[in-house]
């Protein structure tokens, strides 16, 4: 992507109750993600001379009102794959976590890598997104039960084996829930029924496209990849 080159990005590290914003020239500074505290973080966004893009990753919905707060001010947000943004920071050599560290480093992630700024803001994809999103947390639990069980001792395997069909049946449940989004959404349907006749490419992949990259069918070749964080990137010497 070729933005203009006097844009700044600065990141945005968000919490169920903080936003912290930090990036260069500028003092690191905290808000409380609450609808004043967003105000507050919008009303500092707008009285700068800086042309700013927000670098801010998805946080289990912590960041919906805060996209949406920017989006009617107009102010130019990215929301990048968390596991890039992670990738990154250990290819910079920053394996520590704190808030002001993780806000710096979506800042340079963002001046580095250039991401493409969110599409306005959509709720149907949104609410497909917290439903996947929903799936893979049942799937990692499973996942870990399902480890636990292979060493676990007697006492402990008829708990574990009835928790594992807990999780089956919701994960089942769940999967039911999206189909029937997408059968009573039609544009959502024709994009599945278009991703899911290319080779290789199933109802999950389909699912984890839409939900996660809004932008598809807006995007040149390459870049799908590029934002899912699959495509290979040379880290520049700093």
């Amino acid at each position: 992507m070729n933005h203009n080159n006097s844009t700044i990005y600065l990141g945005l590290d968000i919490s169920k109750s903080k936003l912290d914003l930090a990036g260069p020239n500028i003092k690191h500074q905290s808000f409380d993600n609450t609808p004043e505290g967003i105000t507050k973080l919008i009303e500092l966004l707008q009285s700068s001379a800086l042309s700013a893009y927000i670098v801010l990753e998805p946080t289990g919905g912590y960041e919906r009102s805060v996209i949406l707060a920017m989006e009617r001010a107009k102010i130019t947000v990215c929301r990048i794959n968390p596991y890039q943004a992670r990738a990154f920071a250990t290819s910079m050599g920053k394996l520590a976590k704190t808030d002001k560290i993780d806000a710096l480093m979506l800042a340079r992630f963002g001046a580095d890598r250039q991401p493409r700024p969110m599409s306005s803001y959509d709720e149907k994809q949104e609410a497909l997104r917290v439903m996947y999103d929903r799936r893979q947390q049942l799937v990692r639990l499973q996942t870990c039960d399902s480890n636990r069980l292979e060493t676990a001792i007697p006492s402990m395997r008829k708990h574990l084996e009835t928790s594992l069909k807990f999780i089956a049946k919701q994960i089942a449940e769940i999967e039911l829930m999206i189909s029937g989004y997408f059968a009573s959404n039609t544009e959502l349907q024709e994009k599945v029924d278009r991703l899911t006749s290319v080779q290789g490419v199933g109802i999950q992949t389909a699912t984890v496209a839409l939900a996660h990259m809004p932008e598809l069918g807006n995007l040149s070749d390459k870049e799908p990849a590029a934002l899912v964080g699959v495509a290979p990137y040379t880290i520049s010497p700093k």
